[in-house]
C-alpha cells in the first residue's frame, strides 16, 4: 500500500519550474520581493475550472497573459467577435489577484486569432491574450511596451511568476473538490537567450515569419565553459554565455519553466527603463520536437531526475514584437523590433 501511495504522489505533481543549482524555493520567492516590478503582475484564476496561470498589467484596465492558460476557462465561452485580428471572448467568474486578499473581476479576453488557427509548434508564436478588467487599477504601475524594442545581446530576462503546481501536496491528490487558489509570487532570471525558428507557413507574409518565439536555455552553473574560436549557436556556446551572464549579473535564481507558469511577464531592462518583452508559453527541447506537450515521457523524466533538464531543455517565451526586416534597421547595431501590428490595433496604439 505504501509502494502504492508513493507512486500516486509522484506520478501527481506536475512543476511550476525546475530551480537552478543551489537554489531553494524561498531565493525565488525573496528574489520576487526585491523586484518592484512584481507588484505589477497578477494571478489569473476562474471559479468555473481549476485554471490558474500569470499575468501583468500593462494598462489600468488591460493584462497581458498567454493565449493557451485561457483554454479550460473558454471551455463554455465560444469566441463571438474578431477584431483586428484577436477573438473577443466575455469572461464569467474570472478573476485577476495582485496581493494577497484582493481580486479584480475579469470582463473579457482577446487572442491573437493565429494561435487559435495554428498548429502546435507554430502557434507559440502567438500565444498570447489581453484580459480586460471591470474597473482600471490605479495603485500600481502598469508595465509599458515600446512600439520600437532594440534588444541588445546583453539583456537579461526577469520572469515573475505565480505558478504554484510544483507545491501541490499528496493529499491534494485525494481531494474530490476545487484546489484553493494559491497566491505565491516567485522570480527567476532567464540569462541566455536566442529566436526560435520555425517552418515558413505557405503563404505568409515575411513580416509575419520572424516574429514572437524566444528561448533561453537551462543550464548548469557549476562548470567551467571555454569559448570556441569561432562563435557558433551550438547548446554548448549558449550555455557557455549564459554562465558568463550570471555570474556577471551576482548569480541570481535561474530556473526552467514548466506547465504552470503560463502566462508570466518576461521583463526587460534596456538602458535601465523596464519594458515587458513577453510572457512564457512553454518549455521545449532544444533538439527535436519544438515544444513539449503535456504529459509526455519527456515531462515525467525531468520530474524525476531535474538534471535531465540541463543543457537539454530551453524556456520559450513569446515576444509582442515583430523582428524589423527594413533596410533603416539592417544598419543599425544588434537587432531591432517593432510591435506586432495586431497588437498595436488591439491595445489602441498609434
Amino acid at each position: 500500500m505504501l509502494y502504492f501511495l508513493i507512486l500516486i504522489f509522484s506520478l501527481s505533481a506536475l512543476h511550476a519550474m525546475v530551480p537552478g543549482h543551489n537554489f531553494t524555493d524561498d531565493d525565488f520567492i525573496q528574489y520576487a520581493k526585491k523586484i518592484p516590478e512584481a507588484k505589477s503582475c497578477c494571478l489569473i484564476y476562474s471559479q468555473d475550472s481549476q485554471s490558474q496561470f500569470s499575468g501583468v498589467l500593462i494598462a489600468p484596465n488591460v493584462i497581458a497573459t498567454a493565449a493557451h492558460g485561457l483554454v479550460s476557462i473558454l471551455a463554455n465561452n465560444p469566441p463571438q467577435l474578431v477584431r483586428n485580428g484577436f477573438v473577443s471572448v466575455p469572461l464569467h467568474n474570472t478573476y485577476a489577484q495582485f496581493d494577497e486578499g484582493k481580486s479584480y473581476r475579469v470582463h473579457s479576453a482577446y487572442i491573437d486569432q493565429r494561435y487559435l488557427d495554428g498548429d502546435h509548434a507554430l502557434a507559440s508564436r502567438y500565444d498570447i491574450a489581453f484580459i480586460t478588467l471591470e474597473r482600471p487599477i490605479l495603485d500600481r504601475a502598469s508595465i509599458p511596451l515600446l512600439p520600437e524594442l532594440d534588444m541588445p545581446q546583453d539583456v537579461t530576462f526577469t520572469v515573475v511568476s505565480h505558478g504554484i503546481s510544483d507545491l501541490q501536496s499528496f493529499w491534494d491528490v485525494l481531494k474530490f473538490w476545487k484546489p484553493p487558489i494559491t497566491f505565491l509570487k516567485r522570480a527567476y532570471d532567464l540569462l541566455e537567450w536566442t529566436p526560435v525558428s520555425s517552418p515558413r507557413i505557405l503563404g505568409e507574409d515575411i513580416q509575419l515569419i520572424r516574429t514572437l518565439a524566444y528561448s533561453s536555455i537551462f543550464f548548469d552553473a557549476r562548470k567551467t565553459y571555454r569559448p570556441y574560436t569561432v562563435y557558433d549557436k551550438s547548446t554548448f556556446q549558449r550555455t557557455m554565455n549564459a554562465v558568463y551572464k550570471w555570474q556577471k549579473n551576482g548569480r541570481p535564481p535561474f530556473a526552467l519553466a514548466l506547465p504552470g507558469t503560463s502566462g508570466a511577464p518576461v521583463f526587460a531592462r534596456i538602458h535601465n527603463t523596464l519594458y515587458l518583452a513577453g510572457v512564457i508559453v512553454a518549455y521545449a527541447p532544444i533538439k527535436g520536437n519544438f515544444l513539449a506537450p503535456h504529459g509526455t515521457s519527456e515531462l515525467k523524466r525531468i520530474l524525476h531526475n531535474p538534471k535531465a533538464a540541463i543543457g537539454e531543455y530551453h524556456t520559450i517565451f513569446a515576444l509582442f514584437y515583430k523582428e524589423n526586416t527594413t533596410t533603416k534597421s539592417a544598419l543599425k547595431d544588434g537587432t531591432t523590433f517593432v510591435i506586432d501590428p495586431n497588437v498595436k490595433k488591439i491595445l489602441g496604439m498609434p
